[in-house]
């Protein structure tokens, strides 16, 4: 992934995937896309069930549900992605202190 290398990082280095899911086929397509599995994604799952999605204000949601129950570790890295209409995507680097 272009973004992490340009960012010194690869796929391995990442410990968290706080995915805005926008919908069940979308974040499914990112997993595929990425080599995810639904363990690694399923706050985005947790919140997309319980809330639906709430746009821009979900990714608050699925940090939230990472925060409280699967806290990383002090300098572990973390890849924040929020698709939007049409198609716009951004992306964030959060390392854990």
């Amino acid at each position: 992934m272009a973004f992490l290398s340009r960012h010194g990082h690869t796929r391995a280095d990442i410990r968290g995937w706080i995915l805005h899911p926008g919908g069940s086929r979308l974040l499914g397509n990112v997993e595929k896309a990425l080599g995810l599995s639904k363990c690694d994604t399923q706050p985005s799952w947790n919140v997309l069930g319980s809330v639906g999605n709430l746009s821009s204000a979900t990714i608050l949601f699925i940090l939230q549900e990472w925060l409280e129950k699967r806290p990383l570790k002090k300098d572990e890295v973390a890849m924040a992605a929020a698709f939007g209409p049409g198609f716009s995507a951004e992306f964030l680097l959060l390392q854990w202190n």
